[in-house]
């Protein structure tokens, strides 16, 4: 017998890292206040220019664009309360991420990284609402030792439009922080 509860899905992302399209914006307001920064008269306008460097090693250094895949996700999703007329639905959340991306791209962290949470979703005839949230716990994709990545906190909203009972099409704002 099939479980309809229980929800497994494959994050694939494809991941574009390109020039910064607010140079001429940032530049005119500075500019306008009276107060550019020294620095930004030395850096290469409309250019990635992204390092990170600590105590001497160099975490990563990307000064192109490029586009590549990132790291991929497997995600699953249990139901452990169902919905009902007044009630939503609620559900644990699991992911697992491996390293497919490389940090020297900043396509991916290069480690694995673990994520549980939980998803909140209520269904009104065509439409569905869902939000929840969890904690990341990442794997340490840095050279020295004096670098850790914290815990992750993430939140989600969604909406999406039904096609049938098992497709949907809609948009999720996801907002990501550490502890």
């Amino acid at each position: 017998m099939i479980d309809f509860r229980l929800t497994l899905g494959l994050n694939v992302p494809v991941v574009y890292i390109h020039g910064p399209f607010l140079d001429g914006f940032i530049y005119a307001v500075e500019d306008a206040a009276g107060r550019l920064r020294k620095d930004r008269r030395l850096e290469t306008a409309n250019q990635v220019d992204a390092r990170l460097i600590s105590g001497g090693t160099k975490e990563f250094d990307v000064r192109e664009s490029n586009l590549g895949f990132g790291d991929v996700s497997l995600e699953g999703m249990y139901q452990i309360l169902e919905e009902t007329h007044w009630v939503p639905a609620i559900s644990l959340r699991a992911a697992v991420k491996f390293p497919t991306g490389k940090l020297e791209d900043l396509h991916g962290s290069g480690r694995f990284d673990g994520a549980f949470g939980v998803a909140i979703q209520k269904i009104w005839g065509l439409w569905s609402v869902a939000t929840g949230g969890g904690v990341t716990i990442p794997g340490n994709p840095f050279k020295t030792s004096t670098l850790e990545p914290d815990l992750i906190t993430y939140g989600h909203f969604a909406v999406d439009r039904l096609i049938t009972s098992r497709w949907a099409v809609g948009a999720q704002m996801k907002v990501v922080g550490g502890l």
